[in-house]
């Protein structure tokens, strides 16, 4: 069933943002959670007492279509919501209630969620295929066939009792592969890093405070929001951990956060006294400014639920008491600015001997320059004729002989880019049992173009006369730089140019009947 939502827009003005255009929902109910997907899609769990349903939009918020709605006694609540790339969706509430869509939202089956009358907190796709539902015991339920069967794991229960008697779950943030997050009641914040197979507590100066929602910049460096005004953030994965200061005076329960990377926060909840609440960071909540929108103005008015499409593009989701939904939205999320590409760095070019004849060498590829300017870095991925490798940074075993290796990384709005490097391993052999590589040959000096300096690096297969002279382009001698007996094996040295002019210039090695030359190019 589509039934599209009449909106009613009015644009106020904010002191830290910009504009926010308010949106009214038509459809009765809270508006509890939204997950963004890509190009303007989006949906909405809705629920409160007589009201279920999931919306849907694919304007970044401004039309919303009703995908299935139901109102009136028996009406189940629905808190979380999650599509995947191919159209299969899940929405589950608080009393062990579940609908599933298989084709985008025409139609829907219900029944009894995974945690039987647990209230399930977080529902979340790990892949286009695999889905994990979280109860508020921290009990997760895995489906890999569209939820025709379930396997239950206790690790996070577990952990989870370890921190209090009477803690629970209340979010559960993915940030890749195998690092996750978890919060929620008595103060519990919970991590793993091995795809939620183990979790620890994390630990904090912050008490027993309710934990609403935990978002993340990275593996390390996350945000989490309470009740009582609490806004935490760590940069080591949790050891040390500071409380922000939005709120000294714990008058705001805070109920969601999001980022957009390292420097842009925004946090929603509501003043314990009745009107809803934003503020906003621009420099990872050093300083807050109290964001001016309609909701603020409506008693009873609580944020749901946030999304920052950019550093100056974002939604928010929620209602007035259990009846009317609002939306709002900063910016124009659709203007095709949300989402710069990732810059990737592969690393500097790499050429070394083999640690012994036919044993090659373990190379550290190093992809840790990669960055992107508007989120986060999201996986880096390493292939070469014969190989793949992942991770920021990976050790691999390389036999003798000359790699181009292509670095693609992801940033977390699905954008990609590529970079390369060249691993040259050369072979050796036994000379007098010394380890001396097989070839003559004169490297590409590093770095080149170059500014004062450089490394020049050469191998010798024997022992002998050695001559290294730098000339300029006309032929003239510049500087001799080795001129004597050098054994076998690999050299280097560096060329300082500080009195030269810029230029080219010819770097020639001569031993024995072999020469060889390398240009340089000096730049002032």
């Amino acid at each position: 069933m589509l039934k599209k939502l009449l909106v009613l827009t009015i644009i106020c003005m904010s002191l830290g943002f910009g504009q926010w255009t308010e949106v009214v929902v038509e459809t009765m109910g809270k508006l509890n959670q939204i997950q963004v997907l890509d190009d303007g899609l989006a949906y909405v769990a809705l629920g409160g007492t007589g009201y279920s349903g999931v919306l849907k939009t694919t304007d970044y918020g401004t039309t919303w279509d009703t995908l299935m709605y139901y109102a009136g006694e028996g009406a189940s609540s629905l808190l979380t919501v999650a599509f995947n790339n191919t159209g299969v969706g899940f929405a589950t509430g608080p009393i062990g209630y579940m609908v599933v869509t298989l084709d985008g939202g025409e139609t829907w089956t219900s029944g009894v969620s995974p945690g039987g009358p647990n209230k399930t907190n977080k529902v979340r796709w790990i892949t286009d295929t695999r889905f994990v539902a979280v109860d508020f015991k921290g009990i997760l339920y895995y489906t890999e066939d569209n939820g025709a069967s379930w396997t239950e794991d206790f690790a996070l229960n577990t952990a989870l009792l370890g921190v209090h008697g009477s803690a629970n779950i209340t979010a559960l943030e993915i940030v890749d592969e195998n690092n996750w997050l978890a919060c929620g009641k008595k103060g519990a914040i919970l991590k793993s890093t091995d795809g939620g197979v183990s979790w620890t507590a994390v630990t904090h100066t912050a008490g027993t405070v309710f934990f609403q929602d935990i978002t993340a910049v990275d593996a390390n460096s996350w945000y989490a929001v309470s009740k009582q005004g609490k806004v935490l953030f760590t940069s080591d994965g949790g050891p040390n951990i500071a409380d922000l200061g939005a709120n000294p005076e714990a008058t705001i329960d805070w109920y969601c956060i999001d980022n957009f990377g390292a420097d842009n926060l925004i946090v929603g909840g509501k003043y314990i006294d009745g009107n809803g609440v934003m503020m906003s960071s621009a420099d990872g909540g050093s300083t807050w400014v109290a964001e001016t929108f309609a909701g603020a103005d409506l008693y009873n008015y609580s944020v749901r639920d946030v999304h920052m499409f950019s550093a100056t593009d974002v939604i928010v989701v929620g209602d007035v008491g259990t009846t009317d939904g609002y939306v709002y939205i900063l910016g124009d999320p659709g203007s095709g600015t949300g989402n710069v590409a990732p810059t990737a760095d592969a690393g500097a070019d790499q050429t070394m001997d083999e640690t012994g004849p036919g044993l090659g060498v373990t190379v550290t590829l190093d992809g840790s320059g990669s960055s992107d300017s508007d989120g986060t870095v999201a996986a880096w991925e390493w292939s070469w004729d014969g190989g793949t490798a992942s991770g920021e940074t990976a050790d691999v075993e390389f036999a003798a002989g000359t790699y181009s290796i292509t670095l693609t990384v992801t940033d977390d709005g699905g954008e990609t880019a590529t970079d390369e490097v060249i691993i040259i391993v050369n072979a050796v052999v036994s000379v007098d049992g010394r380890m001396s590589p097989k070839t003559f040959d004169l490297h590409a000096n590093f770095p080149n173009p170059f500014n004062p300096s450089t490394q020049i690096s050469y191998d010798l297969a024997e022992s002998g006369m050695v001559e290294l002279t730098v000339y300029d382009v006309n032929g003239n001698e510049i500087s001799n730089l080795v001129k004597g007996y050098q054994s076998a094996g690999s050299h280097s040295l560096t060329f300082s140019a500080n009195n030269l002019p810029s230029g080219v210039y010819v770097a020639r090695l001569t031993s024995g009947m072999n020469s060889t030359t390398r240009k340089m190019i000096l730049m002032k």
